[in-house]
């Protein structure tokens, strides 16, 4: 499967070569239309006719080009992960249960008093949000390494720096699924929490 960066450049060569061949047509077409507007025996209808031509291929163009940067951004957004399972992370996540730290304890939105959930977009965006209200937004990546927690290599996901706000972004955290609608996040550090969700319909 080509990567966003080849069916980019697939996209652009494309566009360059149907320009170059509507521009070609443009001046042929423009030449036509002042060799009809010198020649005083062509009537009114030929003159136009060509204008008719002229608009129909400006607007042509531009329905051309709304369509190659749509394709261009469809391109941007087919980001490949580096395991099919990671795709399931795609999607809102409800959050229903917080445990860990130094005493164990577990949490959850009733005791807490509030409702959140999280969202991975497929252009490796995370959104989270407390009562409907978004409170951090920022990039985020995957990559391998040793469990803490288990013997053997895991799924990571770490979260990108944002001077812009006001705290830093979470702990790098263990990426487990438990079927295809529960989610669990662990933090890669000793008496760490480990956060659980389930997919929002």
């Amino acid at each position: 499967m080509p990567s966003a960066t080849s069916s980019l450049s697939s996209i652009l060569s494309w566009f360059w070569f149907g320009f170059s061949s509507m521009t070609i047509f443009f001046v042929k077409i423009t030449l036509l239309r002042d060799k009809e507007y010198e020649d005083k025996s062509q009537g009114t209808k030929d003159k136009w006719q060509v204008l008719h031509y002229l608009s129909f291929m400006k607007h042509t163009v531009t329905v051309v080009l709304i369509a190659l940067v749509s394709l261009s951004s469809t391109c941007k957004k087919a980001m490949q992960v580096p395991d099919p399972e990671l795709k399931k992370i795609f999607g809102k996540w409800q959050w229903i249960e917080s445990s860990g730290g130094f005493a164990g304890k577990a949490t959850t939105p009733s005791k807490e008093g509030y409702i959140a959930r999280i969202e991975f977009s497929n252009e490796y965006m995370y959104q989270l949000y407390r009562n409907d209200t978004l409170i951090d937004r920022r990039k985020f990546i995957f990559s391998k390494d040793k469990s803490i927690h288990r013997d053997k290599q895991v799924w990571i996901i770490s979260f990108a720096q944002d001077t812009t706000l006001e705290y830093g972004p979470p702990l790098p955290m263990e990426v487990l699924f438990q079927g295809e609608d529960t989610l669990m996040l662990k933090e890669k550090v000793y008496d760490g929490f480990s956060y659980t969700y389930v997919r929002m319909k």
